[in-house]
C-alpha cells in the first residue's frame, strides 16, 4: 500500500510539473478554446484557418476532405497540418461547440502531459527509484525540441508518439512483454495515430518497431514479430485513405530542398538561435555556449541537448569506460538490447544528415546527385531530414539516465542528477520562459463585417479567385483566405504543406466571382479585366459588374 501511495504522489508531482510547465512558458489563455488569438503570420495560421475551413465545410468522403479552400478542388485536412485527428474529432462535436474554437492550447497541454507519462514509463523500465524517474521525467518534459515546435509546428510536439514506441522497444527489459495480440493492437493504433497527427511520425515511428522486430527476430527468435510491420503499415495506408491523404491537390513531392533541412554534426552541442514561424521572437537556445556554424535552413535538425545533459553525457563516459576494465561479463539479453539501441541510434543520426552530410559550414560528403531522380521524389515527402534526429536525441537523454542509475550509488547518484536538471535550467530559463505564443501586438482575428464590406457579404457572391498574376506572400493567402471563410465564400488557392506555388489562371469572368488582385501588378494591367475595381485590405478586388445601391 506505502508503495502504491508513493506511485501516486509520483505521478501527480508529474502531472503538476508538466500543466505548470506549460502555464508558465505560454500562459493560461490558450487554454481557453473559446481564445482565437493567435498569431497573424506563420504557420499557426495556416493550420487555424485549416481548422475553421475544414469545420465550416459539409462532410465529404473520405472524411478528412473539404474543397472551401481550394474551390472546386477537394484537399485533404493533412495538407493544412491541423491535427487531422482534432480536427475530424472536433468536427463531428461541431454543433455543440462555440462559434468561436480551438484546440490548440488543448492540444499544447496534451503533448506535455503525454510527454511526462511515457518518458516516466520508459525510466521505469530499468530503474525503481523514485528520484531518478522524476528527475529524468524533467529533462523530458522540458525537452527543447518538442518546447520548439509550439507553436509554430504544433503538431510535430507530439513526441510523445516517439517515446510510446521506445517505451515498447524497452519494456521487455522489465521481463513484462505484452502478448502478441495485445501488441499487434498497440502498434495498429499507434499506425493510425503517427498519420493522423503529423505524417513525419510515420517513419519515425517505424523505425524504432524496425528496431524492436530486428531484436525480436534475430536475438529472441520470434519470427512472426515480423506481422507487427504490416499491421503497423496497413493501419497507416487505411488511416490516410480514410483523411483523404492520396489525394494531395495543391501539394507537391520532389527531391527539391530536400537537402537543406537536414541535421548538422555539431548540432547537439549547437545552441542555435531559433526562428520556427509562428513564434514571437527568435531566440538564442542557450545562457552558457554560442551558436556553432550551421547552414540557415538546418533550424529543422534543431537538437541542442543542454548544458546540463552534455554534463551528464561526460560523466556516463567516464563511467562507462571505467566499467570497461572491469572483468568481462557474459553477453546478456540486456546488453543485445542495448546493441540493437546502438544502431537505431546511428540510424536515425544517418538519416538526419543525409543527402548532405556537413560539419558547421563544409560539406563533408554530398551524395545526392548519384541518387535516382524518382527516389529523391519519393523522399521529398519527408524532405526536412533533420526531424529524425529526434529519436536519437532521446535516445542520449534515456541512455544518460539509465548509465547514472546504473553505475552510481547513493547520495552522489541523486546529486549528479540533481545538478545536471538545475544547470539543464539554467541554460535554456531564457528560451523556456520567453516562448511565447502571440506577440500581442500582432493578433489573427476575423474582421468584424461592416458597410465597406458589402461586396462580400452580398448574396450575389459565393466564390473569391485569386489572380495567377498576383504576387502573393503566404501572409496574404492567409488573409485573403480568412475574408473568404468569415463570408462563407470559397476560395480557390490556399498555401498548403509541400505547396506548388501554381495557380490556376482564370479563364473567364463570372458574375458570382469576387476577383482579388496585387496593388502593384493590377495598376499596370486593369485594362485587360473586364472588371469594375474596388480597394480593401491592401488588395484590389474586381467584380463583373456593381449591383445597385451595392456601396452608399
Amino acid at each position: 500500500m506505502l508503495q502504491r501511495n508513493s506511485n501516486i504522489i509520483l505521478s501527480f508531482l508529474l502531472l503538476c510539473f508538466a500543466c505548470g510547465a506549460f502555464c508558465v512558458m505560454y500562459g493560461t489563455a490558450i487554454l481557453n478554446p473559446t481564445n482565437t488569438d493567435i498569431p497573424n503570420s506563420g504557420d499557426i495560421l495556416q493550420h487555424h484557418l485549416g481548422w475553421l475551413a475544414f469545420r465550416n465545410n459539409p462532410w465529404f468522403f473520405p472524411i478528412g476532405m473539404f474543397n472551401s479552400l481550394t474551390y472546386p478542388n477537394p484537399i485533404s485536412i493533412i495538407y493544412t497540418d491541423s491535427i487531422p485527428l482534432l480536427a475530424v474529432f472536433f468536427k463531428i462535436l461541431s454543433p455543440l461547440l462555440p462559434v468561436n474554437f480551438q484546440y490548440w492550447g488543448i492540444w499544447g497541454l496534451l503533448c506535455l502531459v503525454l510527454q511526462a507519462y511515457f518518458g516516466a514509463k520508459i525510466i521505469c523500465c530499468f530503474s525503481d527509484d523514485r528520484i531518478i524517474i522524476f528527475c529524468g521525467t524533467i529533462f523530458l518534459i522540458l525537452s527543447p525540441i518538442l518546447i520548439y515546435r509550439l507553436y509554430g509546428h504544433e503538431s510535430l510536439a507530439a513526441h510523445w508518439i516517439i517515446l510510446a514506441a521506445l517505451y515498447l522497444f524497452f519494456r521487455e527489459l522489465t521481463g513484462k512483454a505484452y502478448n502478441f495480440r495485445k501488441e499487434c493492437l498497440i502498434w495498429l493504433l499507434l499506425g493510425g495515430l503517427t498519420v493522423s497527427i503529423h505524417l513525419y511520425f510515420l517513419p519515425m515511428v517505424g523505425l524504432i518497431l524496425g528496431a524492436n522486430v530486428f531484436y525480436k527476430i534475430f536475438f529472441t527468435k520470434n519470427i512472426k514479430s515480423i506481422s507487427l510491420i504490416g499491421t503497423y503499415c496497413i493501419s497507416a495506408i487505411l488511416t490516410i485513405a480514410l483523411l483523404g491523404g492520396f489525394s494531395h491537390y495543391g501539394a507537391s513531392y520532389n527531391g527539391k530542398g530536400i537537402s537543406l533541412f537536414s541535421f548538422n554534426l555539431n548540432g547537439f552541442i549547437n545552441p542555435i538561435t531559433t526562428n520556427i514561424s509562428g513564434v514571437a521572437n527568435s531566440l538564442h537556445s542557450s545562457r552558457f555556449f554560442p551558436s556553432l556554424p550551421h547552414e540557415e535552413w538546418q533550424y529543422e535538425g534543431f537538437s541542442y541537448i543542454g548544458a546540463g545533459m552534455i554534463l551528464l553525457s561526460m560523466l556516463s563516459m567516464v563511467f562507462v569506460i571505467f566499467d570497461c576494465f572491469r572483468k568481462k561479463k557474459k553477453k546478456t539479453h540486456f546488453s543485445n538490447k542495448i546493441i540493437v539501441t546502438i544502431l537505431l541510434f546511428i540510424t536515425s543520426v544517418l538519416i538526419a544528415l543525409s543527402p548532405r552530410i556537413q560539419l558547421g559550414n563544409s560539406c563533408i560528403i554530398d551524395y545526392q546527385t548519384i541518387i535516382p531522380t524518382f527516389i529523391l521524389d519519393f523522399w521529398g515527402i519527408f524532405r526536412s531530414t533533420g526531424r529524425f534526429i529526434w529519436i536519437a536525441y532521446y535516445i542520449i537523454f534515456i541512455g544518460n539516465i539509465f548509465i547514472i542509475s546504473k553505475y552510481t550509488k547513493g547520495g552522489f547518484k541523486y546529486a549528479i542528477l540533481i545538478v545536471s536538471v538545475v544547470i539543464q535550467l539554467i541554460d535554456f530559463s531564457d528560451f523556456f520562459l520567453q516562448r511565447k505564443m502571440v506577440n500581442e501586438q500582432d493578433l489573427f482575428t476575423l474582421h468584424e463585417k461592416n458597410a465597406s464590406q458589402n461586396i462580400f457579404s452580398s448574396k450575389q457572391y459565393k466564390h473569391i479567385i485569386i489572380d495567377s498574376n498576383s504576387n502573393f506572400t503566404d501572409k496574404d493567402y492567409y488573409t485573403i483566405a480568412a475574408l473568404a471563410i468569415q463570408n462563407n465564400l470559397t476560395l480557390n488557392y490556399f498555401w498548403l504543406v509541400h505547396n506548388t506555388n501554381e495557380i490556376e489562371p482564370i479563364i473567364d469572368f463570372q458574375e458570382d466571382c469576387i476577383y482579388v488582385f496585387n496593388k502593384d501588378f493590377i495598376r499596370s494591367h486593369e485594362q485587360e479585366y473586364p472588371l469594375r475595381f474596388y480597394e480593401y485590405e491592401n488588395y484590389v478586388w474586381g467584380i463583373v459588374e456593381y449591383p445597385n445601391n451595392l456601396f452608399r
